[in-house]
């Protein structure tokens, strides 16, 4: 009687481990997906910056040094504040769905015991 009793755990488990690492995999090329669209997403806002400080230099006319430092400091403040911005949002956009397969998983294995 011994031997189905162990069999039947042994498929249990393999299929545990399958279903890991189906979701190990969707996770893998999720967070992939998710790092090239904050990536590009940087990129942008470098550009849009860049592009923000030398139309300001060039409307501004006076050239001096302040005027040339408080520009840059402006566009480095609003390319953080932006940046900040998209962080806290993809942490949002993230930690509900973690969360919720955490709580599966959990109940999964709270079945299986």
């Amino acid at each position: 009687m011994e031997k189905p009793k162990l069999s039947c755990f042994v498929r249990v488990t393999q299929e545990l481990k399958q279903a890991h690492g189906e979701q190990i995999n969707r996770l893998q090329l999720k967070h992939q997906s998710e790092c090239e669209l904050l990536e590009d997403l940087r990129m942008c806002c470098v550009k849009a910056g860049l592009q923000r400080f030398i139309s300001f230099v060039s409307a501004c006319g006076c050239r001096n040094m302040f005027c040339v430092w408080r520009a840059y400091l402006e566009g480095t403040v609003q390319l953080t504040q932006s940046r900040l911005s998209s962080c806290d949002k993809y942490k949002v956009q993230v930690s509900d769905p973690a969360k919720s397969s955490r709580l599966s998983k959990e109940q999964q294995l709270r079945k299986v015991t």
